[in-house]
């Protein structure tokens, strides 16, 4: 006698399990790519890299506040809100430009106002991207890592020498004067 078969399919529960967990991988998954880029964690020699690729060839602002437990990004003096900064470090910054005579001086941000809605508690530090891929140029201490910022074009560089980071800082002029120390030579 043949043996009789019978096919069975899913019952209903069996089918708003499977929905469920589908639902719940895709909701996941949607979270988290919504808030991919919201939040970036920098770390201090990625800042310049990171305004260049969100700039859109128009000035930023850089600033951190509250002794650097806060950084925001400003646009025309207009906070970009849909990106928070949370910036890594391993203790207080000491930030330096050169003075007119051409000699390192620390840079006292103090408290600053931004617009009605930004009024800033010990600005530690500011960092300028303009239009045209120029940004400040300054030296930061943080810990015993000192980071150059170049004026214009070329990667932050770091030093663990106070000596050799102002060899690097003062390396080049002001302004370019030689085509070749920023443009590729054709």
């Amino acid at each position: 006698m043949p043996k009789i078969v019978y096919k069975r399919g899913f019952t209903l529960f069996e089918l708003i399990i499977v929905v469920f967990i589908i639902g719940l991988v895709y909701s996941v998954v949607t979270i988290g790519f919504n808030n991919l880029g919201k939040t970036a964690k920098l770390e201090l020699h990625k800042i310049k890299p990171f305004l260049e690729k969100i700039s859109d060839k128009r000035p930023l602002e850089f600033i951190c506040y509250n002794d650097c437990r806060e950084c925001s990004i400003f646009y025309n003096q207009k906070e970009l809100e849909d990106i928070e900064v949370d910036l890594k470090l391993d203790s207080e910054l000491e930030v330096f430009r050169i003075d007119k005579l051409g000699n390192f001086e620390k840079i006292d941000y103090g408290n600053r106002f931004i617009n009605e809605k930004k009024d800033f508690q010990n600005v530690c530090l500011e960092f300028t991207l303009f239009k045209n891929s120029s940004s400040s140029k300054i030296l930061v201490k943080n810990d015993e890592e000192y980071f150059i910022f170049p004026s214009y074009f070329g990667e932050v560089q770091r030093s663990f020498e106070l000596d050799e980071a102002e060899k690097i800082f003062l390396d080049k002029d002001l302004y370019p004067s030689n085509r070749g120390d920023y443009y590729e030579s054709f």
